[in-house]
């Protein structure tokens, strides 16, 4: 949600050296600028401005934030196989493995770890395009060619704004097998998941968009991966180490937009050129021998 705020900037001009003093009216990520006016206060002299803000909508607004993920097993029907889930960034851990992130590729470092007491996430979603990486302990031993332990279908929900309790995101897929395209279809994922701790059941998010103000996370690909298809050691059950097992590795990608206005490069200027103006005046309203100027 878009807040409007209006400042009140009073700059206060004397012999030495000129006070800002910046007081917060309301709360707001908008800004422009505006009028100003001259008070004569003695010797002293003062220059009020008041910035408020008008109908543009700033580009600095607060970004979503990524701020949880819990993959978990399902059945062939797309059932939870495990009431507690699977694989999570929550913390503290309650025993669960934990699922080890990466902002890019599978051989980019971790964004949380080194240890499950620091397996948590919190990743501003600016507009763009993001692509994470996904890491999870077999528990399975090396030497099949199928794993018994892999689901038939894994899920994914996916935690916005520090919400653990409903899923903003949720999503489906079957396991994948191979390296090489094509990979398994995914889909908005409705049916029974967990909250991000695997403390209850929850509901689905049912869609593949979350939608916070104007700005909207869309889900753009997930895959689930069985260990042999990159044969990688990243981590452990707990840790960002080797354990001498290979791992699961997924991947799944967020395009985020939003239909805030873009302040005009022209208005940055029109801004900055205000504020070095009103510096400027300090040198005309104040005389070389320190007296003001009236």
């Amino acid at each position: 949600m878009v807040l409007s705020r209006q400042l009140s900037a009073r700059f206060v001009l004397t012999k030495t050296q000129p006070n800002l003093i910046v007081q917060n009216i309301g709360q707001s990520r908008q800004v422009l600028l505006m009028t100003s006016r001259l008070v004569v206060l003695g010797k002293r002299t003062c220059i009020t401005a008041f910035i408020t803000v008008a109908m543009i909508q700033s580009a600095w607004a607060e970004s979503v934030t990524l701020s949880g993920l819990h993959l978990f097993g399902l059945d062939a029907a797309g059932n939870l196989e495990i009431p507690t889930g699977g694989l999570y960034t929550y913390v503290p851990n309650g025993g669960n493995f934990d699922l080890w992130v990466t902002q890019g590729g599978i051989s980019d470092p971790f964004i949380n770890g080194p240890t499950r007491d620091n397996a948590g996430i919190s990743v501003p979603l600016n507009p763009g395009s993001y692509t994470f990486s996904i890491f999870g302990a077999s528990g399975c031993g090396e030497g099949q060619s199928i794993f018994p332990c892999a689901s038939p279908q894994y899920g994914l929900n996916l935690f916005f704004n520090g919400n653990g309790d409903t899923p903003g995101i949720s999503v489906m897929a079957a396991t994948n097998y191979s390296a090489t395209p094509p990979f398994p279809a995914f889909s908005a994922n409705s049916g029974t998941t967990v909250n991000l701790s695997g403390s209850a059941q929850v509901a689905g998010a049912g869609t593949l968009v979350f939608t916070d103000g104007a700005t909207s996370v869309t889900l753009t690909n997930f895959q689930w991966s069985v260990p042999m298809v990159y044969n990688l050691d990243r981590i452990s059950n707990f840790t960002t180490s080797p354990d001498g097992s290979r791992d699961f590795v997924g991947q799944f990608a967020l395009q985020v937009s939003t239909t805030r206005p873009l302040p005009e490069p022209s208005t940055l200027v029109l801004l900055a050129s205000g504020l070095v103006g009103l510096l400027a005046g300090r040198r005309y309203l104040i005389s070389p021998e320190g007296q003001p100027r009236i």
